[in-house]
């Protein structure tokens, strides 16, 4: 099983942040690749990673999981987990994340997410989804995506095979970022908040 990963904008939940570093080069990098959709699931070099940020609310954000202009900051309980299940393969990147009112740092180490795995997973047969196109088959046939098909409840499938074992994914044809129910079940045994999940996303 896994689900659909995506960041929870419940009030307790939300954080207002502001970078100090310039973003220029991430932006850049982060340009869509082709048409199907973001530059994600692949690694982000060290080197360009904006690094400082305030975060300009009164409440300190200590739920592990939360939006950070750049991507989504998270902290050292979701390292453990994902090193747990798939050690040295997505990429924490370290951050300075402290409180604008008195310079404070967050009570635990932050981390800007990076999962570094980007694979074809949605099995179409078992799945309510459609095929997208931006540009004519004709001349890109490979230029293509799922979309949800609406009028009903999700109904998602991925192939066992393709996913066996790994703790995240950013799947290129339905451009969502997958969890696996084994991460899923340590973030939340660690207390970890901050994110919300699809239904179940049964595996064929």
């Amino acid at each position: 099983m896994a689900y659909i990963v995506e960041q929870s904008y419940e009030k307790n939940h939300f954080v207002h942040v502001e970078s100090l570093d310039d973003g220029a080069a991430w932006l850049t990098f982060n340009k869509p690749k082709d048409t199907r959709g973001m530059a994600a699931g692949i690694p982000v070099p060290s080197e360009i990673v904006p690094r400082r940020y305030v975060v300009t609310d009164k409440q300190v954000p200590v739920h592990g999981f939360f939006s950070c202009m750049y991507g989504s900051a998270v902290d050292d309980r979701m390292v453990a987990a994902v090193e747990a299940i798939e050690p040295g393969v997505h990429r924490f990147h370290p951050v300075e994340i402290t409180m604008k009112a008195d310079g404070r740092p967050l009570p635990r180490p932050q981390f800007l997410l990076n999962c570094c795995t980007s694979i074809d997973a949605v099995d179409p047969d078992h799945s309510r989804v459609k095929i997208k196109r931006v540009l004519p088959e004709e001349t890109h046939p490979d230029l293509w995506y799922y979309a949800r098909q609406m009028g009903g409840p999700l109904q998602l499938a991925v192939y066992r095979d393709r996913v066996a074992g790994r703790a995240m994914w950013w799947d290129n044809r339905f451009n969502r970022l997958f969890f696996s129910d084994a991460l899923v079940a340590a973030l939340q045994a660690a207390g970890v908040e901050g994110f919300n999940l699809s239904p179940h996303v049964a595996e064929t």
